[in-house]
């Protein structure tokens, strides 16, 4: 089993703790099955912000009349707009995770994890295990577990973490 001092789960806002994490010296891992940059970047914020923005050209065309410009809409090329919105995406995702796996501390896992904490006496230790075959699994532990997203969390063995005060994600032990 692989150990590390910071292993963080989810590739989203997890993507910033487990690059905090790396800059301090720790020894982080970071555990993503997807593209990093998670929903916002991938599916959410990003992807609807782009297709508003074609949208709203489309709507200015519509009214440039009431500001005496003669303008005609003849159409939206959909399957443009969304490859150009995937390139662009999918580009940042990638040059995200090139630049992660040249990151000095760092260690990027594509794959998912299913993490789980064991107690011995007053020890904690957190481990996950990785899944990308579907039959090979591998594992790696860590004191302290971070899973960033809507089901966030820390799993601590420290006693003097107490929350992440940059993400205000709870404290779970």
């Amino acid at each position: 089993m692989t150990h590390h001092d910071l292993l963080v789960v989810g590739g989203g806002t997890g993507n910033n703790l487990a690059a905090a994490g790396a800059e301090a010296g720790l020894d982080t891992a970071l555990v993503e099955k997807g593209n990093l940059g998670g929903t916002c970047l991938n599916r959410g914020c990003n992807p609807s912000k782009m297709l508003i923005q074609a949208a709203s050209a489309v709507e200015g065309v519509r009214e440039a009349g009431a500001f005496h410009v003669d303008a005609e809409f003849s159409g939206v090329d959909v399957a443009a707009v969304v490859d150009e919105m995937d390139e662009t995406l999918s580009g940042l995702a990638a040059g995200m995770e090139e630049s992660y796996r040249e990151t000095d501390n760092l260690t990027l896992y594509s794959d998912e994890a299913t993490s789980s904490v064991e107690k011995c006496g007053s020890s904690t230790s957190s481990r996950a295990d990785l899944d990308s075959s579907g039959a090979e699994r591998s594992s790696v532990s860590s004191d302290m577990v971070l899973r960033g997203g809507p089901r966030g969390g820390i799993t601590a063995s420290h006693t003097d973490v107490t929350g992440s005060p940059a993400t205000g994600l709870p404290l779970r032990e």
